[in-house]
């Protein structure tokens, strides 16, 4: 079983206080994010873009598998993607590479 790190509570403070503390944490936490070069968004947006494609491939790959498979998340849909491999690992049968083939719609 997993153990976690316990979560700590700052002591709380006035409103005003709060409010402040709340504008230093955002200032702070996002100063790497607008200090970004346009390399950086680039690689960013790269990045995003094929994990987008790999989902959108994922939902074609496993509609017929999975009828539900759109309106999951993408942990959901990669749970499906799990499953859909272990009943053919699980199969008693030997499967070939064309058996395979049938059961996935065309990738395009």
């Amino acid at each position: 079983m997993t153990t976690y790190n316990p979560i700590r509570f700052n002591e709380p403070g006035t409103p005003e206080q709060n409010s402040q503390r709340l504008l230093k944490l955002m200032t702070e936490g996002f100063r790497s994010v607008r200090e970004r070069t346009d390399e950086e968004c680039t690689l960013v947006g790269r990045f995003f873009s094929a994990v987008l494609l790999i989902e959108s491939k994922l939902v074609r790959l496993l509609a017929s598998f999975d009828p539900a498979i759109e309106e999951r998340m993408l942990d959901g849909k990669l749970c499906s993607f799990k499953d859909f491999l272990k009943l053919f690992r699980d199969a008693d049968e030997e499967f070939e590479i064309d058996d395979y083939r049938r059961f996935l719609p065309a990738l395009k």
